[in-house]
C-alpha cells in the first residue's frame, strides 16, 4: 500500500477526492446550523458570558461548558437532542417539549426541557427554555 501511495497520480486523486467528500458533506449542512456565541441567563440571577452553543442539522443543541448557578463547581456540556427546526430562506424557527437532556451521554430526567422555543434569523440565535424547574435564555451570534 506505501508503494502505491507514493505515486503522484494516486496521490493527487486521493486528494482531489478528499476535497469533494469535505465540499459535499458542508453543503449538506442547513444555513442555520453551527455555532453560537452569547449570553445565557438562568433564571434571574445567574448569567454567563461568552457561552458556546451548537446546533447541528439533526436539531440537536449544545450547550458547552455552562453552569447553571454560580455556586456550580464545574462546567459541564449539556445535550438538548432532537429539538424541532422548520425553516424558511430567511428564518429558523426551534421548537422543543418533554426533551430530557444528556451530558456525558446520560440522560437527566429530573431536569427536562419544556417549552423550548426559539429563531434564528440574519445569524442570531434567540431561545428560551425551561430547564427543570429554571427559565434558561441564551442570545447570541454565529461564529464562521
Amino acid at each position: 500500500m506505501n508503494s502505491l501511495l507514493k505515486q503522484p497520480m494516486l496521490r493527487a486523486v486521493l486528494a482531489i477526492l478528499t476535497l469533494l467528500a469535505a465540499d459535499l458533506l458542508q453543503a449538506e449542512q442547513p444555513w442555520w446550523s453551527g455555532e453560537y456565541k452569547g449570553r445565557m441567563t438562568v433564571g434571574t440571577r445567574f448569567t454567563q458570558e461568552d457561552v458556546r452553543v451548537t446546533v447541528d442539522a439533526k436539531g440537536n443543541m449544545t450547550l458547552w461548558r455552562v453552569r447553571f448557578a454560580r455556586l456550580m463547581p464545574v462546567k459541564i456540556d449539556v445535550t438538548v437532542p432532537g429539538v424541532h427546526v422548520t425553516e424558511t430562506p430567511s428564518e429558523a424557527t426551534l421548537k422543543g417539549q418533554n426533551i430530557v437532556p444528556q451530558t456525558d451521554g446520560k440522560a437527566y430526567p429530573s431536569r427536562t426541557v419544556t417549552d423550548l422555543h426559539g429563531t434564528i434569523r440574519k445569524r442570531q440565535l434567540q431561545v428560551m427554555m425551561q430547564f427543570g424547574d429554571k427559565s434558561l435564555q441564551f442570545s447570541g451570534e454565529k461564529r464562521e
